[in-house]
């Protein structure tokens, strides 16, 4: 995980680099694998968000960490509800 970010730094880097020597074919191509290493790295960090956001809840509901009044896990509760139900129905 730690690389990966570098690895599309470097990736945009050489599509940039690279973007007028290059056929159309390999211009899309460069496009698109640009694009995708983007939008992985985007939901690697939202992911990441909500792990450690269940684990701060988690520590907090066994006491090893004290609770905020500002915290709002709606959101994480919403999305347990709705994995639980389907896992329920299959």
């Amino acid at each position: 995980m730690y690389l990966f970010p570098i690895l599309v730094y470097r990736n945009i880097f050489l599509t940039f680099a690279t973007f007028g020597m290059v056929n159309w074919a390999r211009k899309i191509v460069e496009i698109f694998s640009t694009i995708c290493s983007i939008l992985v790295t985007i939901l690697n960090f939202y992911w990441f968000k909500l792990i450690l956001k269940g684990l701060k809840k988690m520590l907090q509901e066994k006491g090893i960490l004290s609770k905020n009044e500002g915290d709002d896990y709606t959101q994480l509760e919403d999305y347990e509800v709705e994995n639980y139900d389907e896992k329920e129905k299959h």
